[in-house]
């Protein structure tokens, strides 16, 4: 027996928890604002977008200051704490506010400006907090919030912005917009200003600073479930996420210095597999799956199966599905047609298995129900996105319908692998003595 099981869980403040977890939510939200409003097809005025990012942060604020911590909300002071945590992760993109366009050096001043940032990302944040402590107290009864699955879910949802911006990449075949890597043009990174953002340029570019604050965001949840005590399963696979990030964007940097087709499919699979991953991650530290037990079900031993086939086939349409995106139509059209009949058939079954034979199951229904609808879509969405390849190349309807072919390809992953996972969890094969998972707390 694992000692590590006899020492408390969390070894920090639920303060500490809740200012971290909602600081990365409150960039991620920044983050997809402030994409959405320089998109070149929208290009919002400097204005609206500035208010609209001060919303988010405000917003931020004000769900850190809501939030019950330590049995009380937490006001302005976790509103305060958390605009410095989001303005500090921000400074991945403030870099290229105060870089000269000229050159690569940074504007007179610059640490005038950063400390000036900093002040007023607390400020806006603490001004959320404060509204929201002017509110009624929260109840004292019910159970602390799951930070941690909280910290997973903003995990997941960052990678899957990463896939949009990454989707749309690909679909504007601008993955070598900027030829060089690590540097942009010969400069850092992080300091390639804002103004010469434009064009193909903005898009790669944006997918490569996305890619670095999920790489933030997995090292940092490594550190975070660590200092929680989470188990060593959790840890493994936490710690896995951050080298696959890793490994990730080494692969995208490498495609970039070898302008080489193959390895895009390589990273076009590994950034789903990632995302599922996260999903993964948030279900192995649910308060749920803490406290569930598996019952047994019959034709639990079947679905169970059937849902780890259904698994594979998602996998593998989705490594045919990259094929066809990457390295053209040609061979990969027809057995990638021939793949997504395979997966509908499968999803149909196993998600009426999941929302019908096991309803008593809360998960597994809402699972089961997602997965039939989202695969319906994504099948629809599949001939939409030919069509407009075959008829409007490279145009705006391509782009919008190939990235969300794309991204809802991710999702059905996502589902395919919670599926699999919460029916191992939850069911255990009829005629089993005991259940096929170790009780909460057991560490072997």
């Amino acid at each position: 027996m694992d000692t590590t099981s006899k020492l408390p869980r969390r070894t920090f403040g639920e303060r500490a928890q809740a200012v971290i977890v909602i600081s990365f939510a409150t960039a991620t939200a920044m983050w997809c604002a402030g994409y959405i409003c320089r998109l070149p097809a929208l290009a919002l005025p400097a204005p609206r977008g500035f208010a609209l990012l001060i919303l988010c942060l405000g917003g931020g604020g004000f769900a850190a200051g809501s939030a019950r911590v330590d049995g009380r909300r937490g006001a302005w002071p976790s509103g305060l704490l958390t605009g410095l945590g989001t303005s500090l992760i921000n400074l991945l993109v403030i870099g290229s506010l105060i870089a000269r366009p000229e050159s690569r050096d940074m504007l007179p001043h610059a640490a005038a400006w950063v400390a000036g940032y900093l002040c007023a990302g607390m400020a806006v944040a603490a001004l959320g907090g404060a509204l929201a402590g002017l509110g009624a107290p929260p109840a004292a009864s019910g159970e602390p919030a799951n930070w941690s699955c909280r910290f997973a879910i903003v995990g997941f949802w960052a990678t899957l912005l990463l896939i949009v911006l990454g989707g749309v990449v690909t679909s504007k075949d601008a993955g070598m917009a900027v030829p060089d890597w690590p540097t942009s043009f010969g400069a850092n990174m992080f300091l390639y200003p804002l103004s010469r953002m434009t064009g193909d340029i903005y898009f790669e570019h944006s997918h490569r600073l996305c890619g670095a604050l999920v790489g933030v965001i997995s090292l940092s949840l490594c550190v975070f479930l660590a200092r929680a005590r989470e188990r060593h399963a959790v840890l493994g696979l936490a710690l896995l996420l951050f080298a696959l990030v890793v490994l990730q964007g080494a692969l995208g940097g490498i495609r970039v210095l070898q302008d080489d087709p193959r390895i895009a499919v390589v990273h076009g699979i590994g950034a789903q597999i990632i995302l599922g991953l996260f999903a993964l991650l948030g279900a192995l530290v649910s308060s749920r799956w803490r406290t569930g037990s598996a019952r047994i079900a019959p034709g639990g031993r079947g679905d169970r199966s059937l849902w780890r086939w259904l698994l594979a086939a998602v996998l593998l349409q989705l490594a045919l599905g990259a094929l066809l995106r990457h390295r053209g139509q040609g061979m990969w059209l027809f057995p990638h047609i021939g793949g997504a009949i395979v997966v509908l058939a499968l999803a149909a079954v196993s998600g009426a298995r999941a929302a019908l034979a096991h309803r008593q199951e809360a998960i597994l229904r809402r699972l089961g129900l997602v997965l039939i609808y989202s695969v319906g879509a994504q099948f629809l969405l599949g001939i939409s996105a030919y069509g407009a390849t075959r008829f409007d190349p490279s145009g705006s309807s391509e782009v919008l319908l190939a990235t969300t072919h794309q991204v809802v390809g991710a999702l059905v992953l996502a589902t395919a692998v919670l599926l699999a996972s919460w029916g191992h969890r939850l069911l255990a094969p009829e005629g089993a003595g005991t259940p096929a998972i170790l009780p909460p707390g057991a560490h072997k």
